[in-house]
């Protein structure tokens, strides 16, 4: 008889339907022959995605594949399994067998974790989260901080890979930690727990980075890890690294420069007492630079209720002239940055108190920072200065500021300098001044610090008609 060929397709599809008719339910049996070849886990496919089947055949043909080690095949037959076709309700019904495989740890644990781990793209993120849970605590159990090293490593190492972990989220925190703390899997375990800039991720990776440096010593990429944290322990831990005399220099001045790399963050200003509690101890070192760094990131931080203690460590003990950074530039940014930071009310009757200190040092920067801040107030101090009989205010100030500058000198600019700004503040209110004009003639005023008199006058008058110029040329430069 002669088929025509239209009718071939058809015919084919009739005749399957017969022998799937013919053949009866799925059968246990069927669904483990059928994971022998491809056309086998074809036909299990077909029975998954067909919702007609009932849910829990649908089911088991799953877990057959995940119980077979076939669990690299499970999102190739879900991804054929159209949601009009229930694949919610059979991945919740695979989820809850899989579970419960964990929990009995059968032969089908390990194969049943790499299925649950897949999931993640078909369910919620509430239903996900109970397999990150589940796993962390099937995983993890067993491994504590003083579960030895090897048993942690034999352990770990045969249930779960470094990225199914990172893929625990914040179950997997304090196994990541752990494994850390014996140097196991440490680059990508520092790489999940810092980029989840979480509070307690980072205390429990300060955890395991103290217990593994008390082993095998600092490694310089750990702290450029902690420093990822933005968190005031890690910023606290590492100047306690540098802090450390008996740690080698690359490794304390890496701590350094990570731990004053963070000091920016806005999470630091909101928990600084560790923090300023070294940089205190910073300031003790006969280090100039070292003080200076430990001054100004403490008045940054915590603006200036440890101003006395500040003042107090900046001992006249050492030559603040053999600094990179010249010693009046950080006066300068000393007293700005009380100035900039709304400090100048608090911060004004501490430097009126140590203008006329026994440490010139003291004195200086506490004569400049009047000045900087605007003190009218202070000016009768100043003029005190000015006119006293101690051979101490007209003695050089070589170790600090130069050989050419005196406490008295200082004085004299400070207390010219504020009767510069008051005019200034007359001719702003007259409105001869715009904003933008009086507050930079202002800070001309501040930074000229070795002139007095008519000298004093003319470089002011000098730099602000420069300032003028450029101001009316590109105006939008100092806006």
């Amino acid at each position: 008889m002669k088929v025509f060929p239209r009718w071939g397709a058809t015919l084919a599809v009739l005749y399957a339907a017969g022998v799937m008719a013919c053949q009866g339910p799925v059968t246990e049996e069927d669904l483990h022959k059928w994971t022998h070849n491809d056309l086998g886990i074809q036909r299990i496919g077909e029975v998954v995605s067909d919702p007609l089947q009932p849910v829990p055949t649908r089911i088991r043909a799953l877990e057959v594949i995940v119980e077979k080690g076939l669990s690299s095949k499970l999102r190739l037959l879900l991804d054929e399994v159209p949601e009009s076709a229930g694949r919610a309700e059979v991945v919740a019904g695979l989820q809850a067998e899989l579970l419960d495989h964990l929990v009995k740890k059968d032969d089908a644990q390990y194969e049943s974790k790499d299925a649950l781990m897949q999931l993640q793209r078909y369910v919620s993120v509430e239903q996900f989260a109970v397999v990150q849970k589940a796993v962390a605590d099937w995983a993890f159990a067993d491994v504590q901080w003083d579960t030895p090293e090897g048993e942690v490593k034999q352990r770990v190492e045969r249930r779960m890979t470094s990225g199914q972990i990172a893929d625990l989220g914040p179950e997997g925190w304090r196994g990541a930690a752990v494994l850390v703390s014996y140097g196991l899997a440490v680059d990508r375990m520092l790489t999940y727990l810092t980029d989840a800039k979480d509070p307690e991720a980072t205390k429990l990776l300060l955890e395991a980075m103290k217990r593994l440096h008390s082993n095998i010593g600092v490694r310089i990429h750990h702290l450029e890890a902690l420093a990822r944290t933005e968190s005031p322990a890690a910023a606290t831990y590492l100047l306690d690294i540098y802090l450390d005399d008996t740690k080698e220099a690359d490794i304390r001045n890496s701590a350094f420069n990570a731990a004053i790399g963070m000091l920016e963050a806005p999470a630091l200003a909101k928990d600084s007492a560790g923090i300023v509690e070294r940089l205190l101890k910073l300031m003790e070192a006969k280090q100039p630079g070292d003080r200076w760094l430990g001054a100004l990131n403490i008045i940054r931080l915590d603006g200036v209720g440890r101003l006395e203690d500040v003042l107090k460590l900046l001992k006249d003990d050492v030559d603040y002239s053999t600094t990179d950074i010249p010693a009046r530039k950080s006066v300068m940014d000393l007293c700005l940055d009380v100035y900039d930071g709304g400090h100048a009310e608090r911060a004004v009757p501490i430097f009126m108190k140590h203008a006329t200190d026994s440490n010139p040092v003291v004195a200086a920067v506490s004569i400049v920072c009047l000045k900087a801040n605007q003190a009218q107030r202070a000016k009768p101090v100043l003029e005190a200065i000015v006119g006293s009989a101690d051979e101490a205010v007209t003695r050089p100030l070589t170790r600090f500021l130069g050989e050419s500058m005196t406490l008295a000198g200082l004085a004299r600019n400070a207390a010219e300098g504020l009767t510069m700004m008051s005019e200034v503040d007359a001719a702003a209110a007259a409105g001869k001044l715009d904003a933008v004009r009086a507050r930079n003639k202002k800070l001309i005023i501040t930074f000229a610090v070795d002139e007095t008199g008519e000298a004093y006058t003319a470089v002011v008058a000098e730099r602000y008609d420069a300032f003028d110029k450029e101001f009316r040329e590109n105006p939008d430069a100092f806006k």
